[in-house]
Formats: structure tokens, sequence, C-alpha cells
């Protein structure tokens, strides 16, 4: 999701096949074969371009500055050698991006596997350890830059203000946050956005962790509490799977019963993001209106559910 200060897209950049084909004749990778829309992306605009090459990942940002997309490219280089990230391809003359329609364009080499929402025990082991390593790793990163994306104990100010049930339960869980220890919580560099869309799975192990558009120095709970909603609070709660995953994850990284705490807020403090996220998206793409409403709905009920619940994350043994 986009964060606090910078301008929310509302409409998606238009690339015809012939600025299709100046990318794949700047980026010297063949010739034009198709290109889809990724129609799911609505923060910036997305598509899967192929060529005579390979299949590649063209990503066009709607309100990315030079210098945000150099820190996401720092991030990728310090990363790469032992994490599967993107990595960005260079133009004939070593540019990384380039410019069509007055909008910065990247371009990527598509990595390959699959988006797998529901996780067997192997995937969910797998998916613990990888993100305690690169935690541990993105810790002793001092990469400068994006100081302007919103803390993980802020709301973004894209949040509608005129739910009133949305500002009530704001209201409880910012004073929630406020009670946390939070001078106490390890700050770092984190993804800020892991998901199933994010992570790519093949033979049970994570073979792609995308989207750094959202990284920036927060508190590590916040990068873990986002992976545990997403992938685990559903209809219900998959407490057994939070377990599994807390228990992997600790033995590499261990965490402090105040950021164990703090997960369980954040988790909160996520869901009611998405739940915001949707609600603004609902202004700036009404013919996505009825699908984005029986989002809101569903997430709700799970805002409410782990609300209500006694999660846990103790890794038992």
């Amino acid at each position: 999701m986009p964060n606090t200060t910078r301008e929310l897209m509302v409409h998606r950049t238009k690339l015809l096949k012939k600025e299709f084909e100046q990318i794949a004749q700047i980026y010297a990778i063949g010739f034009y074969l198709r290109h889809k829309l990724i129609e799911d992306a609505l923060g910036n605009t997305n598509y899967h371009f192929w060529t005579t090459t390979g299949e590649y990942f063209v990503k066009i940002f709607e309100t990315e500055n030079v210098k945000s997309i150099a820190y996401e490219n720092l991030i990728h280089a310090k990363l790469k050698s032992k994490f599967p990230v993107p990595e960005l391809l260079k133009t004939s003359d070593k540019k990384e991006c380039i410019i069509l329609q007055e909008k910065l364009v990247v371009v990527m080499k598509k990595l390959n596997g699959k988006h797998i929402r529901d996780l067997n025990k192997s995937q969910i082991v797998n998916l613990a350890q990888i993100i305690a390593k690169m935690h541990k790793k993105l810790a002793t990163l001092k990469i400068k830059g994006r100081e302007d994306l919103e803390s993980a104990t802020e709301f973004c100010l894209w949040m509608p203000k005129n739910n009133e049930k949305l500002n009530a339960q704001i209201s409880k869980l910012t004073n929630k946050i406020r009670k946390l220890k939070l001078a106490s919580l390890p700050k770092q560099i984190i993804h800020a956005d892991l998901h199933a869309t994010n992570i790519l799975f093949k033979n049970d192990k994570i073979s792609g962790i995308l989207d750094w558009g959202d990284a920036h120095k927060d508190y590590r709970a916040y990068d873990i509490a986002t992976t545990l909603t997403m992938f685990f609070v559903r209809d219900s709660i998959n407490q057994e799977a939070i377990t599994l995953f807390m228990r992997n994850y600790t033995k590499i990284n261990p965490l402090s019963s105040t950021e164990k705490r703090a997960i369980l807020v954040f988790m909160q403090k996520r869901l009611l993001e998405i739940i915001g996220w949707h609600m603004y998206q609902q202004e700036h793409f009404p013919e996505k209106s009825a699908e984005l409403k029986e989002t809101v709905k569903k997430v709700w009920m799970r805002y409410n559910l782990l609300k209500s619940a006694k999660t846990s994350m103790q890794p038992v043994n």
C-alpha cells in the first residue's frame, strides 16, 4: 500500500505497442512479442512484457522520484547475492530507469515461481526462515532515504476521514500503539508489504521477494505483523500456522516479549489500513467498486475476529 505523503494513483499509464518496442530496443532484450496490464496493481502501473529473449516485468512509477528508486535499487544490490529479489536491468548506457510519458519506468527480469495464499507447513517454515535471515541482513544496512514514508505507529493521510466506524477503531488502536514500549522496539529497514502477491514459491521454497516500493526504516515488528496478517488471518485465525512461523523465525532472530505484543497490535493496524485503502480506491476505480466493497466487508470481519481472539505469538516447542 502507498505511504503517507505521496499522492495515490488515480489512473493507470497506458503504454502502446510502439512504446514496448522502444523499451525492448533501449534495454537490448530482443523483439516485442506481447504485453499485458497487471490489473490488481493499483499503486503503480505494472505490465508483464514478453520478448524474444524472455518474460519481463515493466513498472511505471506514478509518483516515485529518482532518489526513491535509487534507494530501492541499493536494497536489491545488497540482498541479491543471498535472497531472491528482483534485479533491475540496465540500458545500453548503464541507466536503471527511463522516462516514458513523463513517468519513470524500470524493467526487471521476471522471477519464476507461484503466488501461494494457502501455505503448507514446509512453505511456512521456509517463509519464516527467509524473512528472519533477511531481517538480520537488512538490520546491517545503512541506506538513507524515504524518510517521508509513514511510521508503523501512524495511520496514512489517505485514510478516509468521513467513516465513523473506521475512525472510532483508528482512535482506539492509536491509544493501544501509544501504550507500547516503542523505544525498546528494534527499528531497521523493512519491506513493509510482505504478502502473497509479493512472494513467489517454487518447490516449497521462496523464489522471489517482490515490490520493494514501500521499503523504509521502521519497526521490525510491523513487517512480521504484515506477514502474519496477510497469510494467516482469513475466515479464521490459523494459530497453528502462526505458532509454526514464530517458532522458526525466533530460532534465527529472537524477539522480546514487548516486540511480540507489538506484533499483535500492528496486525490489527494492518487490517484497518487495508480497509481504508480499499475504501479510498472505491472513489477512484468505480469499475471495481463492487469488488472493493466486498473486500472491505471481509476485512472488517477479520479485524473483529482478530480483535476478540486470544492470538498467541509464543513459539511453542
